[in-house]
């Protein structure tokens, strides 16, 4: 009997996008946007900032309260975000002023009004959540610093690793463990922060226990992520901190504490990130990260008063481990947490690409730090404080992931193949286990179970292999004598990734050109970017439900295959009620536009009649001049077809 579930989500988060004012007076220039919305969308970012008499003026573009959880809600604050980046660089413009990226130094080394960060304000519901979130941000920090930090750079600065705001900065420091989040305890934190930093304010750690201070959601604060230059960057973070935060809440509903790492490594490791970045050593107890004693025991200073029975006779010896291994086994590690915010490959490869391909490609960027550096190496003349200037009222540019297309450049054949591999993880993919697992549920062609009678063996749910095996020996059949077998399939549990299978079966094209329907049940699509509500999908679910069966088939550039592909994900996982979508290819072929990209989804009716699948080739035809992309026929030409029927990679030893 089910007695609870639970689906571990994204809550409210909040993102201030730092970015600094250069001219004469930047306190001028700043103070009559402050408080504005340079946009006329809804919940347009709003100008934040500090108008005081300064060398340079530190701004922010506040994102206000925004949720990550859906791919199409992160598309549309990251746009928000771009178009009013571009829109206050031309408002700076306009009265006399230059917007920079932070750590910008068009003269010389930054001074620290040169230096900001991004701001991320994590909802928590309750003092348990505040607690884990604090202190798993904590646990984690140095590996942050590391992944987000940003050095100076210019055109007379050479730049570097490691964050140079961090390092230069007198108002910040480490995070000290918390026993709880008790006003109580807060305030023995505070007195020890006292004692040993000679500071009494919270808010100065890395992370604010204590943030949202303007009230609009209870929060956690994180100071230590430098501001990026793009907002592809920013978003990519802006993930990273949520997923920290989905596990927090995962360890509070599992009843679990966070491990207390001693304060001394977290010191240290956390200088190392400061000073050397992804090129740094890290720290790490043998054993584990960290150690989670009763109560959760504290880390050493700055915990609270402690006993001697809170000391450990003895500490694991800590062992030296590379920063940007730290940083993608992370990575790997909230794999769950991504899946659980249907987060895609092109989401996270800003932070996962280059860390995934060091060791085979020393040159590909990890982060906007290396991405400087190519720029440097390939295009100096980038770095000149107009051309800077100019890139960032370009909102197109500023939502191009280039940190990923740097290294796409360096090895695409790699990115391919590891974009790829991180699909079938991201993807919610696992079906559903039954109560026994000797007896795997089965359904009837219309969808409902199927009756099992007493002493019936139980039947293991059919393979895609098994389909093909039927299908071979049938004679590679048409129309209604191959849909047949096609729901027999469904009803016995079997799977519909019917590309992987066929990748490598002799009689690959035959079977894939006996499972499509006619051409009048073909639809094909011409955008990357689309679920069951576009046009094209829309039209294939009518003809589906109308005649058994229809084909989607998207074919798009092969720079958009990744996004292709995550739309294909989408799709397969929430279909439609009473239809089954098989994946018929996904492949790349040559054409005279280029290399282009392609996927096929066969969409079956299980309710549907299979004799309505005869319809002749011809039938439900279309005006010959339409040219829409949502009614382009498939490809007539043998070449494209030959190429049409080889999987990924194959068009290369072509």
């Amino acid at each position: 009997m089910l007695v609870g579930l639970y689906r571990d989500g994204a809550l409210r988060q909040r993102i201030r996008k730092g970015y600094v004012i250069a001219g004469d007076d930047p306190a001028e220039v700043l103070r009559p946007l402050l408080g504005r919305a340079l946009t006329p969308e809804r919940q347009a970012p709003v100008v934040r900032g500090e108008a005081q008499p300064a060398e340079a003026g530190r701004v922010w573009l506040d994102s206000g309260p925004v949720s990550l959880s859906t791919p199409a809600a992160r598309a549309r604050i990251a746009r928000s975000l771009a178009d009013a980046t571009a829109a206050l660089a031309v408002a700076v413009r306009r009265r006399g002023g230059v917007l920079l990226p932070s750590g910008y130094a068009p003269g010389g080394p930054p001074t620290s009004a040169w230096l900001t960060g991004d701001e991320h304000d994590v909802e928590v519901h309750s003092d348990v959540q505040r607690e884990l979130c604090t202190n798993l941000f904590r646990l984690h920090s140095a590996a942050l610093v590391a992944l987000t930090g940003r050095s100076a750079y210019g055109p007379h600065t050479a730049g570097g690793q490691g964050s140079r705001r961090l390092a230069e900065t007198t108002d910040q420091l480490t995070t000290r463990y918390l026993h709880s989040a008790s006003p109580a305890h807060l305030e023995r934190v505070t007195a020890s922060l006292s004692r040993d930093e000679g500071v009494t304010r919270l808010g100065l750690m890395d992370v604010d226990p204590l943030g949202g201070a303007d009230g609009a959601f209870p929060a956690v604060t994180l100071r230590m992520i430098d501001a990026q230059i793009l907002v592809t960057d920013t978003m990519a973070h802006a993930l990273l901190v949520q997923a920290l935060a989905i596990r927090a809440r995962r360890f509070e509903r599992e009843g679990r504490r966070v491990p207390a790492l001693l304060q001394q490594i977290v010191d240290r490791n956390r200088s190392r990130a400061v000073a050397h970045g992804l090129a740094a050593s890290f720290d790490v107890e043998s054993g584990g990260q960290g150690r989670q004693g009763r109560g959760g025991a504290g880390p050493g200073r700055g915990g609270g008063p402690r006993t001697t029975a809170d000391q450990p006779k003895a500490r694991p010896q800590a062992r030296v481990r590379k920063a940007h291994r730290v940083c993608l086994e992370l990575l790997k590690d909230l794999t769950p947490e991504f899946q659980a915010m249907d987060v895609g490959f092109a989401e996270i490869a800003p932070m996962l690409a280059g860390l995934a391909l060091q060791d085979t490609h020393p040159l590909a960027a990890r982060n906007e730090n290396d991405l400087v550096a190519s720029w440097r190496r390939t295009a100096p003349a980038d770095l000149d404080g107009r051309h800077v200037a100019g890139r960032l009222a370009d909102a197109d540019w500023l939502l191009t992931d280039h940190v990923t297309a740097q290294v796409r450049g360096l090895a695409p054949g790699s990115v391919s193949l590891l974009a790829l591999a991180w699909e079938q993880p991201l993807a919610w993919n696992t079906p559903a286990r039954p109560a026994k697992k000797d007896r795997p549920p089965t359904h009837a062609p219309g969808g409902h179970p199927a009756k099992q009678h007493p002493g019936q063996p139980s039947q293991p749910p059919r393979t895609a292999a098994a389909l093909l095996t039927a299908l071979e020996r049938a004679g590679n059949p048409s129309g209604a004598a191959s849909l047949a077998l096609v729901r027999e399939h469904l009803a016995g549990g079997g799977g519909g990734n019917l590309d992987r299978e066929l990748r490598n079966h002799a009689q690959a094209r035959e079977i894939r050109r006996s499972l499509r329907p006619p051409r009048g049940q073909t639809v094909t699509a011409g955008e990357a970017h689309f679920t069951w509500d576009s046009e094209a999908a829309a039209q294939a679910v009518a003809l589906a439900r109308r005649h058994g069966a229809a084909l989607l088939a998207c074919d798009v550039p092969v720079a958009d295959k990744l996004d292709l592909n995550a739309s294909v994900r989408r799709c397969v996982q929430r279909r439609p009620e009473g239809l089954a979508v098989l994946t018929l290819a996904s492949t790349v072929y040559r054409s005279e536009q280029g290399q282009r990209a392609k996927s096929e989804l066969l969409l079956v009716d299980l309710a549907g009649d299979s004799a309505a699948a005869e319809s002749p080739a011809g039938g439900e035809g279309r005006p010959a001049d339409d040219k829409s992309p949502a009614r382009r026929r498939p490809p007539s030409d043998d070449r494209e077809r030959d190429n049409h029927d080889l999987p990924v990679g194959e068009e290369a030893a072509r």
